[in-house]
């Protein structure tokens, strides 16, 4: 389906436009979001959460310290190399370096037969982290 969509995209084919006139897409796009949610949540157990804390530390470190790090030192060396990033590119990028871990990662935890619970378990800490910790954060430096 990838492969598809960047043919189509590289081919110049504009997108019909009853896809944006009756909103197709967006309607897709949360209804799958809000599916994802829920069979997460459904997963998500208070009384196991407390049984990983060292594990959610670790991975809210790696994920909400040192991959911004790198990613400011990555834009810092392409600063250096004398290329110009616009704003908005070098905001999106340390944004998304400091974005929570995706849906995909519990729905691959459950097509490889991983620890599922886990998965949701750790998604559901991760993304209360980023939503109570480090969007205000975002939000003081960035507005």
């Amino acid at each position: 389906m990838l492969k598809l969509s960047t043919f189509v995209h590289l081919m110049g084919i504009k997108q019909p436009a009853f896809l944006d006139n009756f909103y197709v897409l967006d309607i897709l796009i949360y209804s799958g979001s809000i599916l994802a949610f829920i069979s997460i949540g459904l997963r998500v157990s208070f009384s196991r959460l407390a049984k990983h804390m060292s594990l959610y530390f670790s991975i809210g470190a790696v994920k909400f310290l040192v991959t911004p790090a790198l990613a400011l030192l990555i834009l810092l060396l392409i600063a250096r190399m004398g290329i110009k990033l616009d704003k908005i590119v070098v905001d999106i990028i340390i944004i998304q370096s400091c974005a929570p871990v995706g849906v995909a990662m519990v729905n691959l935890s459950n097509a490889f037969n991983l620890n599922g619970r886990l998965g949701s378990d750790i998604w559901f800490v991760n993304t209360s982290c980023f939503v109570f910790i480090i969007t205000p954060i975002l939000y003081f430096i960035f507005v």
